[in-house]
């Protein structure tokens, strides 16, 4: 018999009646004295600006003083520049049952207007995967890991009664990909009941808009019970939630709540928040699952990313025609190589780190861009540090490598200011996809408008630049180290080191093809506007006047005066069509913003009214993508109105006076007051000659 046709698996299994007394039923108290003998570990993070009060809600969840506040105790204390991931450990009991609860803090995200600070939290969760990884594929693991996997995020929302920031939408589905997310509405106690309720909604339009997945997810495997379970706490995320710490007295018994000029607010009261629906959630229905849920999708998937790129970069160096390798084989094999990692007498491990160094320095400093003014130019490498490793692992090369970078640029706006900065890399790893990569830059010298300029050239202009030239590491890499590493006959070849950029180009074609297919739910906006002492006609061009335009946009405008012609403004990032005009009267348009959905468009009307010598814009936008409509009306108000409002105040294009009766009897009595002064003044100087003769 060969070894592959044995199989030890039965092929049926017959129900069988015992004959008596065995025994084996006693095996869940088996298994229960020895969870309790050992205990349970549970790991939490919190995510949230300051001042939402984090550290007090998750003290009043588990009924004790767990963590400190972080928030500024004053208001001239500066916000935190960096998110300082922080752990707080506590063993706990409660009847007989001991959990070690670990707390991740992560002050000083969202304290800054522009925060990028978001992208330590997810490395964060994603190196906890990695450790645990480590140790599940070492020769001589523990018998039980220590697992520091983040198996709940709680993500806390201001209850600003509008919309989630942009920020917290790109943190939100970022999260969703690596941990199990539960979003909470924080001090939901400064909103009204109805005002919680359209908050919450607006809040869940979002989220379904982005595609943000939350937790609890649906499964096919959940029985009926855990679905309608499942399904009631879908129904109130985001929790809307208070919390304290003290004890109020309510009719003679101390509860957890504060005092209000309102009256008491008990926090366990289910018609003051929601509280008790997230303790109960987090510690009686869903604790179980939620460190499996952690272990089964999220580990589950970072494990797969993991040896999928093992299995890339362990291509055999000569296969031999037809003899290629199942997927079982090469998935052992990538094991079997990890796992030998330390002791396999056919591996050769060289540190590149130095190499890196050099590397960057060779091909990032002198990169410059010169375009429409700016110009931006690296001149040095500030920071490589990380790890970078070239295996050689029985005649397979393993690139593994995890780098941060920050380099140092300077340049010039176009108005020749000297400008200078950093670009800062927070991840530069084999196994993350190249449009993955963050790049935060910071900016020095200049006005605002200079230092907003230079930013937005560095993003859309330099960035895709720099992008090309990571993207040739690895390859670069392997060709420069496999003549030192390798023991065979012949180099391994390079091919493959393109195999990951060629998937993720494919996966965002086919999300890009996909997008059209999707069913768009959509909303309107109303908005009127004043603009003082102008006239309609002049409002008319001030929209549709390309030069006027690049005034009040501050840079290169496309707009006309025709109908089907199409307009453009702050670089493309606003375009659309011209669908209706009637002159001082109203414009209708075709309009959309780059992020939407492909190829959807929404429609605005502007109705110009005239009232004494001010413009009154009457405007109605239907067809905005649902959960939009908050950040739509501020783009309005700060991107159109204000400015043109400031430009006209400034003098920096003058009123028209064609076509319109109001501006025309103001100039037509001004003209006539001057000829009569006129007349009067030389009637006076010329009258003591005539008497004079």
């Amino acid at each position: 018999m060969s070894a592959n046709s044995f199989n030890i698996e039965p092929t049926t299994s017959v129900q069988t009646a015992l004959e008596g007394y065995v025994g084996f039923d006693t095996i869940t108290q088996q298994i229960e004295k020895k969870l309790l003998k050992r205990g349970f570990q549970f790991n939490v993070m919190v995510v949230g600006q300051s001042g939402l009060g984090k550290s007090t809600l998750v003290n009043t969840i588990f009924a004790s003083h767990l963590i400190e506040t972080k928030a500024r105790l004053f208001a001239d204390e500066p916000p935190r520049q960096t998110t300082e991931i922080q752990t707080v450990s506590h063993l706990i009991e409660e009847n007989g049952v001991r959990l070690q609860l670990n707390i991740v803090d992560t002050p000083g995200y969202g304290d800054q207007i522009n925060n990028e600070n978001w992208q330590p939290i997810i490395k964060y969760i994603k190196d906890q995967h990695s450790a645990y990884l480590r140790k599940e594929l070492t020769a001589t693991r523990d018998r039980y890991i220590q697992d520091t996997r983040v198996h709940c995020c709680l993500f806390f929302i201001g209850p600003t009664g509008h919309s989630l920031k942009s920020i917290d939408v790109t943190v939100l589905k970022k999260l969703s990909e690596v941990v199990n997310v539960v979003p909470v509405i924080a001090k939901s106690d400064s909103l009204t009941i109805e005002e919680r309720q359209v908050f919450k909604q607006r809040i869940k339009a979002e989220l379904a808009f982005h595609n943000v997945k939350l937790y609890p997810y649906e499964s096919d495997e959940d029985d009926e019970q855990e679905q309608a379970l499942n399904e009631g706490i879908r129904e109130l995320l985001p929790f809307a939630v208070i919390g304290s710490e003290r004890n109020v007295m309510i009719d003679g018994r101390a509860v957890r709540g504060r005092k209000s000029r309102y009256g008491v607010i008990n926090v366990e009261n289910e018609e003051h928040c929601e509280f008790i629906y997230l303790r109960n959630f987090l510690t009686r229905t869903h604790l179980q699952d939620l460190i499996e849920t952690t272990a089964q999708i999220h580990y589950e998937a970072f494990r797969a990313k993991q040896l999928m790129a093992i299995k890339e970069s362990t291509q055999p160096t000569n296969p031999s025609p037809g003899s290629a390798a199942s997927p079982h084989s090469v998935a052992s094999n990538a094991l079997s190589n990890t796992n030998s990692a330390m002791d396999s007498p056919g591996q050769v491990n060289k540190d590149c780190r130095p190499w890196a160094k050099n590397y960057w320095t060779e091909h990032l400093v002198g990169l410059s861009l010169k375009e429409k003014g700016w110009d931006v130019s690296i001149t040095s490498v500030d920071e490589c540090t990380g790890d970078v490793d070239l295996n050689q692992r029985k005649g397979k090369l393993l690139a593994i490598y995890d780098m941060q970078l920050k380099l140092s640029w300077q340049g010039h706006s176009q108005h020749g200011s000297s400008m200078f900065g950093t670009i800062q890399i927070p991840e530069v790893a084999y196994d993350t996809a190249m449009e993955d990569y963050v790049f935060n830059i910071q900016v020095n010298g200049g006005d605002v408008k200079e230092s907003d300029g230079m930013k937005h050239f560095i993003r859309h202009q330099f960035v895709p630049i720099l992008r090309k030239k990571l993207n040739g590491f690895t390859t670069d890499l392997i060709q420069d180290y496999s003549a030192d590493l390798y023991t065979g006959s012949t180099p391994p070849s390079v091919q493959q080191a393109s195999t990951r950029q060629r998937r993720t180009e494919t996966v965002a074609k086919k999300a890009e093809e996909s997008e059209t297919d999707r069913v768009i739910q959509t909303t309107q906006l109303e908005l009127t506007y004043t603009l003082r002492c102008v006239s309609t006609n002049d409002v008319y061009e001030t929209l549709l006047n390309a030069e006027r335009a690049s005034l009040w946009t501050q840079g290169k405008a496309k707009v006309s005066k025709r109908v089907g012609s199409e307009f453009s403004f702050f670089d493309g990032n606003v375009h659309g069509k011209q669908l209706k005009l009637v002159e001082g009267k109203s414009i209708g348009e075709a309009w959309r913003l780059k992020h939407w959905p492909k190829e959807h468009y929404s429609t605005v009307l502007f109705e110009l009214i005239q009232e004494n010598e001010d413009t009154v814009v009457q405007m109605v936008q239907r067809g905005i993508p649902l959960g939009q409509e908050e950040i739509v009306r501020k783009n309005w108000m700060n991107y159109y109105w204000k400015p043109i409002e400031t430009c006209y105040r400034q003098g920096q294009f003058q009123p028209i006076a064609y076509n319109n009766p109001v501006t025309f009897s103001t100039y037509s009595l001004m003209i006539i007051l001057l000829i009569v002064l006129l007349i009067g003044t030389t009637a006076y100087l010329v009258s003591p000659f005539l008497r004079m003769h």
